[in-house]
């Protein structure tokens, strides 16, 4: 038995292949590209040179250094990176501390933009959440993102997207659309899941922006690090604001309340990301079909009975 070589279209089916495994690898190397999250480890500790730092500079996704707005009256504010008393993966962490002594509300937003994704297409972010020191007058947080360029202390505000709001009593509240001017906010029931001081929480926010403002919506998943099975995940939620994309402005609101002497109310934050999904996911599925068809593309060889 003789083994003969397909007829002379051969070349053109190997040059056919070479196109399409190539495509394949660059839509798997652009995939690759795409997925890496942008982070804040604060890795690089106190710093106003050094991206991964608070508080920090732009870069690697960042637009901005991480920023601050606050109802400065007969208050302070003190944030700083330290790796005492960590999250349960160890490392650095950033305490961010509110004390008043004013008679009214004083709040405090930290918060960073960023622009290492298209605001227009789903999006993941996430961040691990704390409460170090709950006064008696401790108000409430607000987690949310805002259309808005600069800090913002308006967790209800038309110009966010998603809003997370937490009580003073750990219950939390998620943002689900708007009735007239207000946002309208659906209330975790306890059983499902209420935050403790001293605990760990990841927050993991799927965001789906869409063309038509109404259809927006987001998920929330929140985890007990300490606790697996302590888990709450959400049902689709709507903007609280008409948006067709995310603003790209994330702030994390503290609050107290009016105070007959100094007080302080303190968090961490450790691990927040944000990470491009659709696009990922689509790159991803044409390098692998890409991949697919240069395989069935390859040479063959036939017998031939002598």
């Amino acid at each position: 038995m003789t083994t003969l070589p397909l007829p002379s279209f051969q070349p053109a089916l190997r040059k056919g292949r070479g196109i399409v495994l190539a495509l394949g690898l660059a839509c798997m190397g652009a995939s690759a590209a795409s997925a890496a999250p942008i982070v804040a480890n604060f890795t690089d500790g106190n710093s106003s040179s050094q991206v991964d730092a608070y508080t920090g500079v732009a870069g690697d996704g960042w637009a901005t250094a991480w920023g601050t707005a606050r109802n400065t009256e007969n208050s302070s504010q003190t944030i700083t990176v330290t790796d005492s008393n960590p999250f349960p993966d160890g490392g650095n962490r950033l305490s961010v501390s509110l004390t008043s002594t004013h008679s009214a509300a004083r709040g405090l937003t930290v918060a960073r933009r960023y622009d290492g994704v298209n605001l227009a297409k789903a999006q993941t972010i996430s961040f691990d959440f704390r409460l170090d020191s709950t006064p008696a007058e401790t108000r409430r947080f607000y987690f949310f993102d805002s259309t808005l360029s600069d800090p913002t202390l308006s967790g209800e505000a038309a110009t966010n997207t998603w809003s997370i709001r937490v009580n003073a009593n750990g219950r939390v509240l998620l943002g689900n659309g708007r009735s007239g001017a207000n946002a309208v906010f659906y209330t975790v029931p306890s059983g499902d899941i209420t935050l403790s001081a001293g605990t760990p929480y990841r927050f993991t926010i799927e965001v789906s922006p869409a063309a038509v403002a109404a259809e927006s919506s987001y998920t929330v998943r929140i985890e007990n690090l300490t606790n697996p099975v302590d888990v709450y995940q959400s049902a689709a939620l709507a903007f609280i604001g008409s948006h067709t994309a995310t603003g790209g402005n994330l702030n994390f609101y503290s609050s107290l309340e009016a105070v007959s002497s100094s007080t302080t109310l303190t968090y961490s934050l450790d691990n927040i990301s944000v990470v491009p999904e659709t696009s990922t996911v689509a790159l991803a599925s044409a390098g692998l079909v890409s991949l697919g068809l240069a395989r069935l593309l390859r040479p063959r060889r036939v017998e031939v009975a002598r």
